[in-house]
């Protein structure tokens, strides 16, 4: 009898499909994850890019401030009422750029309001441009940050007549953790530095220096010594703590009493209420043989002890009034292109200037030895 076998190719079939379904599927994933790297990355180069032409927007109004103050130095070009007016119209986009001679004609070249970024060759493949770009000279407030024991020299110029100053330190981002603050301590105690620091983390004291003298006579340099007048230099030190006041006087310097102390600040833990920890609004003494009218020349230098910080000061007037800073800090808004990509930068700039900034500073010791002689074998100080 014989035998006949029917074989059949259903289950290789069937097995053949599959595995070409699986191979679609991880040919297509593979597609489609490589595709959206490559779009990721070209994302990413366009954001940098754009970055990196609102930055050419800054560097460009900082060259235009500094055009201005070199041409306005003593108000005799006739450039001068030119460029201020550039310089001071904020509400132009690109106007202060406007009044370099380079920006300007690039504007021209470029058919547009916008200011295209290029190298030498005039290479722009990524289709870069800074399009608006707007500088304030006035600022309502200075800030900066300070590393432990380090300090800052600002110029105190206002557009108008102040009498106080409000200085507010130690933000949400200095505080590494929940803050601790002193409550209803009749003393000041000084701990150990990195008790203050890392167990505490407590805001740190803030040391605030003030110098300053009649700006229409000057000054005798004994007015800055002689503690009888007391209101060309003085010093406070302000001292964090969770419940007290917040309004001081710089004629309150603890320095020249037999129990002088710190000086207490109110402060509070509670950033959802405040933008810094800390706030200490503090009156100004009249400069030394001055009053009310006087124009004061006046300088202030913070040095954070015991813990960094970042801080903001605001110039005011006794009635409450905010005071604008007179070109000390001036800001600029700059908005940089590439292709479709946008990307918009705030910047602070300082004038750095030789006429008020130290030129030594140490947080350690430090030592001076003045000698004339003729020969080298004296004995050198230690410190």
């Amino acid at each position: 009898m014989k035998k006949i076998y029917k074989q059949k190719g259903v289950v290789a079939i069937f097995v053949v499909i599959f595995a070409a379904l699986l191979m679609t599927v991880v040919t297509v994933s593979f597609i489609r994850i490589t595709v959206q790297n490559q779009q990721q990355s070209s994302a990413t180069d366009l954001s940098q890019s754009a970055y990196d032409s609102a930055q050419a927007g800054v560097e460009d109004a900082k060259r235009a401030i500094l055009y201005y103050k070199k041409v306005c130095a003593d108000g005799s070009s006739p450039l001068c009422n030119e460029i201020a007016s550039g310089i001071k119209n904020s509400e132009t986009c690109n106007a202060a750029v406007a009044t370099l001679e380079d920006v300007k004609a690039e504007m021209i070249s470029g058919n547009g309001a916008e200011v295209r970024v290029q190298n030498g060759t005039k290479d722009n493949k990524l289709d870069q441009a800074y399009t608006c770009v707007k500088v304030t000279l006035n600022t309502s407030d200075f800030t900066g940050d300070l590393g432990v024991d380090g300090s800052k020299t600002i110029p105190l110029r206002g557009i108008s007549m102040f009498d106080e100053i409000q200085i507010e330190w130690f933000d949400l981002n200095d505080a590494a953790r929940s803050i601790k603050l002193l409550y209803n301590t009749p003393s000041s105690p000084l701990f150990a530095q990195n008790t203050w620091q890392v167990t505490k983390n407590m805001p740190p004291i803030m040391r605030t220096q003030l110098i300053q003298f009649d700006g229409t006579v000057g000054f005798n340099l004994k007015d800055f010594d002689d503690s009888a007048i007391g209101s060309n230099t003085n010093t406070l030190f302000l001292y964090p703590i969770g419940k007290g006041i917040d309004k001081r006087s710089f004629s309150l310097d603890g320095r020249r009493t037999t129990t002088g102390s710190p000086t207490q600040i109110e402060c509070s833990d509670n950033f959802n209420a405040v933008d810094y920890s800390c706030k200490a609004i503090l009156s100004l003494p009249f400069p030394a043989g001055g009053d009310a009218s006087t124009p004061r020349v006046a300088y202030l230098r913070l040095t954070s002890l015991y813990n960094k910080t970042s801080y903001r000061i605001k110039l005011k007037n006794s009635t409450g009034g905010e005071v604008k800073f007179d070109g000390v800090q001036p800001s600029i808004d700059s908005t940089g292109r590439a292709n479709d990509y946008f990307r918009r930068v705030r910047a602070k700039v300082e004038l750095v200037s030789d006429d008020y900034d130290a030129a030594v500073y140490t947080s350690s010791k430090f030592c001076k030895d003045f000698m004339v002689t003729d020969t080298d074998n004296y004995s050198k100080c230690s410190p």
